[in-house]
């Protein structure tokens, strides 16, 4: 439970964040951090709804082009995030996604991809049957195109927010679920 140590509402804060997911937790963590007085409420537990739920995937990959920027310093951020709050839950795990076709459409599609995110110095690998079998050795490949983007990875959602939880609290902000 990461409720916060101080058992009524204060009588005034400088922020108020009302829920206590991945994004307001997050928000909690970085005006905490800037010195700020901060209050997150939450309906139920810190995390608990979809922030606890999803698959916890960062990635770069199918991202409208618009969308890269803030996708490249997303993933910046939760490579280092587990250093900045003191824990290993919040490890991020680089696996890279694969994104995979079968007819000349899907290669056209993919390298239109690939050339936007090297436009943001983001590193694709462009897949061909080779290198396809190399990482999914299955008797009966049929793959032909691929596109793979080894900077993208997850984080364990039902730890993360929590651990965040834990850093806020650590650093004087308060949480009331």
């Amino acid at each position: 439970m990461h409720r916060s140590q101080h058992p009524t509402l204060p009588s005034s804060t400088e922020v108020c964040i009302v829920g206590a997911g991945i994004v307001g937790i997050l928000c909690a963590l970085e005006l905490v951090e800037r010195g700020h007085r901060v209050v997150c409420l939450e309906k139920d537990r810190v995390g608990w709804a979809q922030s606890g739920r999803n698959l916890g995937w960062i990635r770069q990959q199918g991202r409208d082009p618009a969308e890269l920027p803030l996708m490249v310093e997303a993933c910046r951020l939760w490579k280092e995030l587990g250093e900045r709050c003191g824990s290993a839950a919040l490890a991020f795990e680089e696996t890279g996604i694969n994104y995979l076709g079968l007819h000349r459409s899907d290669a056209q599609r993919y390298e239109t991809f690939a050339a936007a995110l090297e436009a943001h110095g983001v590193r694709p690998e462009r897949l061909d049957r080779r290198r396809i079998s190399q990482l999914y050795p299955l008797p009966e490949q049929r793959w032909r195109y691929g596109l793979r983007t080894p900077g993208d990875g997850r984080v364990a959602p039902a730890f993360a927010a929590p651990a965040i939880a834990n850093a806020v609290l650590e650093k004087g902000g308060r949480i009331f679920e």
